[in-house]
C-alpha cells in the first residue's frame, strides 16, 4: 500500500488495483436530449451493495471506450485496465463514454467538441 500527501492534505493509503476477475461493467446506452443514443460503460466493484454511491471518474472518447486486443499483442497491452481497476479499489466508480458521432454513439460530429457534444 502506497500513501500519498504533502504539507496541505493528510497522508491517505492508496490501495492496489482490484484484480480483474473484481470488476463488474455494464455496457448501455444514455438517451441525451435529444433523442441520440451515447454508448456508456459503468464499471463497479463486483459484490457492491444496493444503494451505495460512489463518487465517478467519467473519461470521454472517441476511440477506444472498448476494446478487443488479440494474442499475441494482448501480453504486451494487458494493463490498459489498471487505472480503472486502482480507481474502483480506492473508492470510484468510473465511466467510459463514446462521445457522439464515434465508436458506438450514433449522431452526428460536425466538428470536435461541437455544441451538442458539450450539452452531451
Amino acid at each position: 500500500m502506497t500513501k500519498l500527501g504533502d504539507a496541505n492534505w493528510q497522508s491517505y493509503p492508496l490501495k492496489q488495483a482490484l484484480p480483474r476477475r473484481g470488476v463488474e461493467t455494464r455496457a448501455f446506452y444514455l438517451t441525451m436530449r435529444d433523442g441520440i443514443k451515447i454508448a456508456v460503460d459503468v464499471s463497479l466493484p463486483k459484490h457492491l451493495p444496493d444503494g451505495v454511491k460512489l463518487p465517478a471518474v467519467m473519461r470521454g472518447t472517441r476511440y477506444f471506450r472498448a476494446y478487443n486486443i488479440r494474442w499475441p499483442f494482448y501480453h504486451f497491452l494487458r494493463n490498459l485496465d489498471e487505472i480503472t481497476r486502482r480507481l474502483l479499489a480506492n473508492g470510484y466508480a468510473v465511466m467510459e463514454v463514446d462521445a457522439r458521432g464515434s465508436g458506438a454513439s450514433y449522431g452526428y460530429r460536425p466538428c470536435p467538441w461541437s455544441y451538442d457534444e458539450v450539452q452531451d
